[in-house]
């Protein structure tokens, strides 16, 4: 007889948890999006095969230097990157065969010689609805510090548009559900 009521009240949350999410659908669908990293440009912060919510709506304001974001660029074939936001519109750039400084924070990239191919230091300033992108993991990640060696990109930056969304939420693996502060700096 227990057996039978708990069952019973087992379908009845299923079936009210059910409507909910039918109801909820269309209004998540237009706020959030779902996303899968692919690939290890992000470790350790976020591996391969993670799966993530992103925040759709909001303006160029809100985006600021640390923030983790999907986006698709044109060059690629829609094919999505995870990457970290170093540098904003305004933000000074220095650049040399062993080093890239955004704003404050130097990247070294002494490590790399021989992919990087700049006799001297170059100067510039992100544009107005442009952002500098790197991933954490500098050794496994192409980014803006090589999109402009790339014939196809002819740019260094990812425009406004480009954007899918703001990592907010870790979805996949279990032990990292939650709303996290996906910051490093």
């Amino acid at each position: 007889m227990l057996k039978r009521v708990r069952s019973k009240i087992q379908l009845i949350i299923v079936i009210i948890c059910a409507i909910c999410a039918f109801k909820l659908v269309p209004f998540l669908n237009q706020t959030y999006k779902v996303s899968v990293v692919v690939g290890q440009s992000m470790a350790p912060s976020f591996l391969s095969k993670y799966i993530v919510i992103l925040k759709k709506k909001f303006s160029k304001d809100r985006l600021s230097i640390g923030d983790v974001i999907v986006f698709r660029c044109e060059f690629s074939d829609n094919k999505r990157f995870t990457k970290r936001i170093v540098g904003i519109p305004g933000t000074k750039i220095e650049r040399s065969d062993s080093y890239i400084k955004v704003g404050k924070r130097m990247y070294d990239l002494s490590f790399q010689r021989g992919r990087v191919d700049i006799e001297d230091v170059l100067y510039e300033t992100i544009p107005s609805a442009s952002y500098f992108v790197v991933g954490d993991n500098l050794n496994k990640s192409y980014d803006s510090r090589h999109f402009q060696y790339d014939r196809t990109i002819g740019r260094n930056y990812i425009y406004f548009r480009e954007i899918d969304g703001i990592v907010s939420f870790i979805l996949w693996p279990f032990w990292k559900v939650g709303w996290k502060d996906v910051s490093r700096f």
